[in-house]
This record gives C-alpha cells, sequence and structure tokens, in this order.
C-alpha cells in the first residue's frame, strides 16, 4: 500500500469518527438537554432539610398554639352575631354566619394550608358579599345600605395589614390585626341587623 493511500484511508476513518461526535455535542447543546440538567439537578441537602424544618416548625400548623388560640377565639365570639341576627328576624343571614363560625373554628383548631383553610376562605368572603347583598335589597338602597357595605369593605384594611404582618414573620401583630377584623366584624355586622330590623319596622308601621 502506498503512503497515499494509507493517508486517505485514515482521513476517511477519522472523519467517519467525527460524525456522530459532531451530532452528540449539538444533541448536547440542545435546549432539551439543557433542560433535563437543571430538572436532574440534585438539590442541596442541606437545603432541603432546612426547608423541611421551616414548613414543620410548628408542628406542621401555620402558628403555634399561643397564637392561633387567639384567633379560635374569637371565632367563637363570632356566633354573638349569629345570635343578634336571629334576635332581629334576620333568620337566613344567622344560618350564613353559624356556617362562618363553624368553618373559621374549623380552620383555627389546626391552621394549615389545604382544603380546610380553603372552605375557610371562600364561605368568608361569599357570606359576607351576600350580606352587602341582602342589606341592600332589605333596606331598598337607602344610605344606611351604603353606608354598611362601606363598612365591610373597610375591614380589608385590617386583613391587608394582617397579611403584610405575617409576610415579614410579625407573627404576633398578624394575629392582633387578624382577631381585631373579627370584632370587626361581629360590630359592623350587629349593626346592620338592628338597622335591618328597624327600617322593616318602620315600613310596617307605614304600610298599617
Amino acid at each position: 500500500m502506498s503512503t497515499f493511500d494509507l493517508l486517505t484511508s485514515t482521513l476517511e476513518t477519522v472523519l467517519s469518527l467525527k460524525l456522530p461526535f459532531t451530532e452528540s455535542s449539538k444533541s448536547i447543546d440542545s435546549p432539551k438537554f439543557k433542560h433535563a440538567q437543571k430538572v436532574i439537578q440534585v438539590t442541596d441537602p442541606n437545603e432541603e432539610e432546612e426547608r423541611y424544618r421551616h414548613l414543620h416548625r410548628f408542628d406542621g400548623e401555620c402558628y403555634p398554639k399561643n397564637i392561633s388560640r387567639r384567633m379560635l377565639t374569637t371565632s367563637c365570639v363570632m356566633s354573638v352575631a349569629a345570635i343578634c341576627a336571629f334576635a332581629h328576624e334576620c333568620y337566613l343571614l344567622s344560618v350564613l354566619v353559624c356556617a362562618v363560625v363553624l368553618c373559621s373554628i374549623n380552620y383555627w383548631r389546626k391552621p394549615q394550608r389545604g382544603l380546610r383553610r380553603n372552605i375557610d376562605i371562600m364561605n368568608s368572603v361569599s357570606v359576607s358579599s351576600f350580606h352587602m347583598l341582602y342589606a341592600l335589597y332589605a333596606m331598598q338602597y337607602n344610605a344606611i345600605a351604603i353606608q354598611y357595605i362601606k363598612l365591610v369593605l373597610s375591614g380589608l384594611v385590617l386583613f391587608g395589614c394582617s397579611k403584610v404582618a405575617a409576610k415579614n414573620g410579625y407573627q404576633n401583630v398578624d394575629s392582633f390585626f387578624h382577631c381585631g377584623m373579627h370584632l370587626y366584624g361581629i360590630f359592623v355586622n350587629c349593626w346592620c341587623y338592628t338597622q335591618i330590623y328597624e327600617y322593616r319596622s318602620i315600613e310596617y308601621a307605614i304600610q298599617r
């Protein structure tokens, strides 16, 4: 075999080996391969342990017992609003407030993220919305009904302050604002029930 034939065969062998190497390098640089690298990237065990401890620092609950008991207490106190609604002949509102009390107690007895928390939030929002609509209908869109809606919406300030405090780690401040929101709701709703009762009494007297 001549030197030229030897060089030619060697070059063909190198070229045949280079092709798969080039294809594999392209596949390594591809977005799919990079995405797979991120997916299978191993997390630092220390970070995982720290995250687990943070999530379970209160035995899996969002608050320590001495703080969550405050919200549980004011949740029970909200039953005063249900009694007040019943006494002023707002029977449907009384039933709905009882549902709010039960859902709130069910959550705050062991506050954890999940279904119980979502049910409590959805129930509270829907019942509050119904209260505003009921007040508008029962008092024929008068100034007192509008004032009640303004008072209800003002309670969102307490909720917002509670969330800001919770986000910054001030759980005691968070609980004070949240308990204040519960008590504020009791006061505003009881005032609304008395106004609805008085309005109906006046309307009934006029019709007679």
